[in-house]
C-alpha cells in the first residue's frame, strides 16, 4: 500500500495534542456528517461549519452524534468561538471550493483545509482503486464490482451518491480489505496526501466549468489523481482514446497502462473488432478477454470494460474472474438500460447523459444495433459546454428529435441546421419538436415513435432545470414511459 505523505497526518496529531482535540468539517450535507461521523469515531471532537442553513435531517444526525454545528456561519458573529475551538484543521466537503469566502476566513486564523479524501485516506488507509474521469465512472465502478464478487474477493465501494467516509464511516478497513472509490474534480482539487494503488482516469471532457471556471482548470484538478498514483508500486490506467487523455499519459512519470482503440506500444489494453475480444498486454503477462456475454453496448463500454479489467489485474486478480465479472455485469440504472414495457417499441434510459460527448457515445451505441430511421431521440434539460458539433451530427440522422427544458429551443436549432444540409425529401421525413419539460416531450417520442421504433433518453444536458440530478431524472422518464406505453 502506498505510503501516505505527512501533511494530514501532522494535523491530526495536533489536534490530538490539543485541549479541544478539534477538526472543522466545512458543509453540513451527507459527506459533511459522515466526515463528522468518522471523527467523532476516531476520538476527535469535530465542529460542522456551513455558509447556509443546515436541513432537518444533518441536524438531527450531528445531534445524535454529539457534534457541534455552525450554520449561517459569520465571520464577524463566530470568529470567536472558532478561536476558543482552535480547529487543527478544516475537513472540506466536495464541491465546497478552496477560494470561498468561508475558507478564506478559516485560513486567515491559521487553519489549513483539507480534502476529505486526505482524511479518509488518514483514518482508513489509501484506496485500492480510485476512478475519475468525466464519463464512464459509474460504468467501471460496476464492471469492477461484478469481477470482485466473481473473485470472492472483499471490497468495499463508494461512488455516485456515496462518498468515501459514507462507506467507511463508523466502521474500521477489515485486513486485506479493498476500498474502490469514485473521485471528483471537486474532491482532487485540495488533495494531498491522497494515493490509490490503483489510479483509473476515463474518458475525459469538459465538465462542471460552473466551478472549476475554466477547461484548464478541471483538467488540472483531474490530472492530481494521476499525480497521487506516481508512487512505487502504483499504476494509473488511462483511456488515450481521447486527446486529453494521450496528453495526461504523455506528461505522467508512473507506470501507464493505456486504454487503446487499437493495439499501441507498451503496457496497453484494445478492443479487436474481429475477435471481440478485449487484449490486456502488461509487464506481468497477455491476457485475452471474450466480450461475446458482455451485456452493455456500445465502444465506450468496451473501452469501460477495458479499464476495469486492466485495474484489477493491477492488483493480481486472477484473469478468469476478470472474465467471469465481464460476463456478468448488469447495466447500472439509468445507463443505457432497456426497460421492460409492454409492445414491441425498445425503450432505452440513458438519463446518465449529462454532457454532449456521453449523448454521442449513445447514439453511437444505438447505431451499432438499430437502423437510423428506428430511433427517435429525446434530449434537453440545461445545456453544458462540450463537443455539440460531433452530437449533432449524429442526432440529425436520427428519424426524430424531441428537445425539450430550458435548452430544448436551442437545441433544435441546433439539430436543424445540421439536417439543412440533407436533400429535401429525407429532411421532410425528420420530426424535430420542442417540449416543455420532460412529461410532454415523452408523449410526443411515443406518438411519434412506432412498435418496432427505438426512443433512446439521453438528454446531454445537466438535469437541474427540473430535477435534482440524472437519477431523479431517469426515475421521472421510466414512470412516463410506462404510463404512455401502458395507455398505447
Amino acid at each position: 500500500m502506498p505510503q501516505l505523505a505527512n501533511r494530514i497526518q501532522a494535523l491530526l496529531e495536533r489536534a490530538v495534542h490539543a485541549e479541544q482535540r478539534c477538526i472543522a468539517v466545512v458543509g453540513a450535507g451527507r459527506s459533511g456528517v459522515a466526515a463528522a461521523s468518522a471523527l467523532k469515531a476516531a476520538g476527535y471532537n469535530p465542529l460542522v461549519i456551513d455558509e447556509n442553513a443546515a436541513n432537518g435531517w444533518s441536524c438531527k444526525r450531528l445531534e445524535q452524534l454529539g457534534v457541534a454545528l455552525i450554520d449561517r456561519f459569520d465571520v464577524d458573529l463566530h470568529r470567536n468561538e472558532i478561536i476558543r475551538l482552535a480547529p487543527a484543521a478544516a475537513v472540506l466537503s466536495p464541491g465546497v471550493r478552496g477560494e470561498s469566502h468561508l475558507i478564506k476566513a478559516l485560513r486567515a486564523l491559521d487553519i489549513a483545509a483539507v480534502s476529505e479524501l486526505d482524511l479518509a485516506c488518514a483514518l482508513f488507509g489509501a484506496p485500492s482503486i480510485a476512478v475519475s474521469g468525466t464519463n464512464g465512472k459509474s460504468t467501471i465502478l460496476a464492471i469492477l464490482k461484478s469481477i470482485y464478487q466473481c473473485a470472492s474477493r472483499e471490497v468495499r465501494i463508494s461512488g455516485h451518491g456515496a462518498s468515501a467516509l459514507e462507506v467507511l464511516a463508523g466502521g474500521t478497513r477489515n485486513e486485506g480489505e479493498d476500498w474502490i472509490i469514485e473521485v471528483s474534480s471537486h474532491q482532487l482539487e485540495e488533495a494531498v496526501d491522497f494515493a490509490p494503488q490503483v489510479a483509473v482516469m476515463s474518458s475525459l471532457g469538459v465538465d462542471h466549468l460552473e466551478s472549476h471556471g475554466s477547461k484548464d482548470d478541471y483538467h488540472r484538478a483531474k490530472f492530481r489523481l494521476l499525480a497521487a498514483a506516481d508512487t512505487p508500486g502504483s499504476a494509473a490506467i488511462i483511456d488515450t482514446t481521447s486527446t486529453v487523455g494521450a496528453e495526461f499519459a504523455a506528461k505522467f512519470n508512473g507506470r501507464v497502462v493505456s486504454v487503446q482503440a487499437n493495439e499501441g506500444p507498451g503496457e496497453a489494453t484494445w478492443f479487436d473488432r474481429s475477435t471481440n475480444k478485449l487484449h490486456c498486454r502488461l509487464s506481468t503477462g497477455e491476457f485475452n478477454f471474450s466480450l461475446a456475454q458482455f451485456h452493455l453496448i456500445g465502444a465506450h463500454n468496451r473501452i469501460n470494460a477495458a479499464a476495469a479489467a486492466s485495474a484489477a489485474l493491477c492488483l493480481g486478480i486472477a484473469a478468469d474472474a476478470v472474465q467471469g465479472g465481464i460476463e456478468a455485469v448488469e447495466v447500472p440504472p439509468h445507463h443505457l438500460q432497456r426497460l421492460k414495457l409492454p409492445g414491441g417499441r425498445i425503450v432505452i434510459d440513458d438519463s446518465a447523459a449529462k454532457n454532449p460527448e456521453a449523448a454521442s457515445a449513445a447514439l453511437a451505441a444505438v447505431f451499432e444495433v438499430f437502423k437510423l430511421n428506428e430511433v427517435v431521440l429525446l434530449v434537453g434539460g440545461r445545456m453544458k459546454e462540450g463537443n455539440w458539433q460531433e452530437w449533432s451530427e449524429l442526432a440529425a440522422q436520427c428519424r426524430g428529435v424531441i428537445c425539450f427544458g430550458e435548452s430544448g429551443a436551442e437545441l433544435a436549432k441546433m439539430i436543424k441546421a445540421e439536417q439543412a444540409a440533407l436533400p429535401a425529401d429525407i429532411r421532410s421525413a425528420k420530426l424535430v419538436e420542442v417540449a416543455s419539460s420532460l412529461s410532454p416531450a415523452v408523449q410526443v417520442a411515443f406518438k411519434e415513435s412506432g412498435e418496432r421504433d427505438l426512443v433512446l433518453f439521453s438528454p446531454g444536458c445537466s438535469s437541474f432545470d427540473e430535477f435534482s440530478g440524472f437519477t431523479e431524472r431517469g426515475e421521472a422518464f421510466c414512470s412516463l414511459a410506462r404510463q404512455a406505453a401502458a395507455a398505447d
